[in-house]
């Protein structure tokens, strides 16, 4: 898949995924504190949102698109779901829909779970040494949630924080990581270093060999991840980083929905139109 198909692709499923939002934003706004015992109402209100649910649940790749979004979504799921077993009317919704908490409606979580560098480490007793924003020109900045990434135009590529892999074997430092963590959630304007990173496309393959580890008990052994590729993931870029893993994972955990990365030069060609 060419870098300007996948282009099209993701601003098909952002405008797919944006209308359905604004269906479901419209149809629960006006749900207010409506009884769902009534049959007229079930079927004129509660039946229209469980179908747009479903859809969203069907959109693969959608919880990319709107973090805010799809954590309003979740929301409204558990509602109606609860509203549906106060009305004695579960079983009349899809049964994939009849459970809190559907990770359909919900980040699944970053690839690699780096919160056990929390509990290990000691932001006391790291070291991390700020950038000043003052000597980056604003051409270099790249802006996140709150973290501004300092990159290098035209090699850039912003990557959804649960399509970021660390490097084979990184020599993680707890103490170090946890400075890191410390001084994004607490720096009002927070200032890091992009990292180079190579770039894939997830493969069929990809999806395969990762489940098989999970299967195993090998995952995060064999491929530096926390949970495996699935189908829904084909066709997506992930960067796996070769520098800088402390800064890109302790942003992804402090709630950054996306890294900025500096694309390794072997990797430039595939995404060139994607660069920025």
């Amino acid at each position: 898949m060419s870098a300007t198909t996948r282009r099209q692709a993701r601003d098909a499923r952002s405008t797919a995924v944006n209308n359905l939002l604004a269906v479901v934003f419209d149809d629960f706004a006006s749900v207010g504190d409506i009884e769902f015992e009534d049959p007229e109402i079930w079927e004129s209100v509660f039946a229209p949102i469980a179908r747009s649910l479903k859809r969203w649940e069907a959109l693969s790749h959608a919880k990319q698109s709107s973090v805010a979004g799809v954590r309003y979504l979740q929301a409204v799921h558990n509602e109606l779901v609860d509203a549906a077993e106060s009305a004695g009317r579960k079983d009349e919704l899809p049964s994939s829909l009849r459970t809190r908490d559907n990770p359909s409606f919900g980040p699944s979580g970053p690839r690699y779970d780096a919160s056990w560098l929390l509990d290990a480490g000691d932001a006391s007793c790291g070291h991390f040494e700020p950038v000043d924003i003052e000597d980056v020109d604003d051409d270099e900045l790249y802006r996140g949630r709150k973290v501004s990434w300092i990159g290098e135009p035209g090699i850039m590529l912003r990557i959804d924080a649960d399509n970021v892999v660390p490097m084979m074997g990184n020599m993680w430092g707890p103490d170090h990581f946890a400075c890191v963590y410390e001084y994004i959630k607490n720096e009002s304007n927070p200032v890091l270093s992009a990292g180079p990173a190579r770039i894939y496309e997830v493969g069929e393959i990809d999806v395969t060999e990762t489940q098989q580890a999970e299967e195993e008990g090998t995952l995060g052994e064999d491929g530096g991840m926390s949970r495996p590729w699935e189908d829904r993931d084909v066709g997506e870029l992930y960067a796996q980083m070769l520098d800088g893993n402390h800064r890109a994972f302790a942003a992804i955990l402090a709630g950054e929905p996306y890294v900025w990365v500096r694309v390794a030069p072997n990797y430039r060609n595939d995404v060139a139109d994607l660069l920025e």
